[in-house]
Parts: structure tokens; C-alpha cells; sequence
């Protein structure tokens, strides 16, 4: 169970990184959307997994 969580954690880092990145190097407000998109998505696998491991306990 704990290597799930440090897979979830270090993805949300490297994703928080490259959000940074992308948006100070290579902004193109068209792709700012898809980013949102992935965003959301990103969110409702973290609350999806979290009350999966709060059921779990």
C-alpha cells in the first residue's frame, strides 16, 4: 500500500514541476484546457484512491 502512495505523490510532483516548466517556457494558451483537463482528472484519481485506502483501514 505504501508504494502506491509514493508512486501517487512523486507523479504529482513531477506533474507540478512540468506545469511550472510548461507554462513558463512554452505557453500555448490552446493546450491550457487540455492541461485543466488533465488536471481534473489527475484530482478524481487522488480522491478516488484516497477513500479506497480509507476503506482499506
Amino acid at each position: 500500500m505504501e508504494f502506491i502512495w509514493i508512486i501517487v505523490i512523486s507523479a504529482i510532483i513531477i506533474l507540478f514541476l512540468g506545469g511550472i516548466c510548461y507554462r513558463c517556457c512554452i505557453y500555448d494558451p490552446e493546450q491550457e484546457q487540455m492541461i485543466e483537463d488533465l488536471e481534473q482528472d489527475l484530482n478524481q484519481i487522488i480522491t478516488r484512491s484516497w477513500s479506497r485506502g480509507s476503506q482499506m483501514e
